[in-house]
């Protein structure tokens, strides 16, 4: 409701000038919102801005480990958790609140190259290009491989090789053949590369 009275107050100033007086608009602000070469003026809506400005602060939460906003987030609001897994909507601000539910789209886009594996999630990051492990197996797959809910994927291989459990059970097969046929991570990789 906020977005639709700021951009009516842009539309009457645009063609009134001035935000308070309102007269029949010329053309809908919706299609002033066009990009230029589809006839528009190429304005942006407030409310897609927001929402970008909003993605790029999940962006930042895997690009700049050493900014001080994400430090405080990983210590206060994640507590070590990973952001695809973590609960909470009561605890935070409302910008926090509105990242949270903007997870979903964010995930969309975001994928994980592993090198050193130290700070790629292994059952909540995109790693294998599959999408969340924990959403394939369930609570249970973590009893099942033997990997924690919050392990890394570095803590599911030791030296250059997978070290999960399970490997001769029926269940889950088609994943343990693409986390056996993924290379394992390694220190002489680097770090993690989303």
């Amino acid at each position: 409701k906020c977005y639709d009275t700021i951009e009516s107050m842009c539309s009457a100033f645009l063609w009134s000038g001035s935000p308070t007086q309102t007269h029949k608009a010329k053309v809908s602000w919706e299609d002033l919102c066009l990009p230029k070469d589809e006839g528009g003026l190429g304005v942006r809506k407030f409310k897609d801005t927001a929402r970008a400005f909003a993605l790029k602060l999940i962006w930042r939460l895997y690009t700049k480990p050493a900014s001080l906003w994400v430090s405080w987030v990983k210590h206060y609001l994640l507590r070590y958790n990973s952001f695809w897994d973590v609960r909470g909507e009561q605890n935070g601000s409302w910008i926090w609140r509105k990242l949270l539910k903007l997870r979903d789209v964010a995930y969309e886009f975001v994928r994980f190259d592993i090198g050193d594996g130290r700070t790629t999630s292994f059952w909540f990051d995109n790693w294998l290009g599959i999408g969340k492990l924990f959403n394939i197996t369930g609570a249970v797959g973590t009893t099942y491989l033997g990997i924690s809910r919050h392990a890394k994927v570095s803590d599911a291989a030791r030296g250059n090789t997978w070290n999960i459990r399970g490997r001769r059970s029926r269940r889950y097969g088609e994943l343990y053949g693409k986390i056996l046929a993924a290379a394992a991570p390694s220190s002489t990789k680097g770090p993690d590369i989303i």
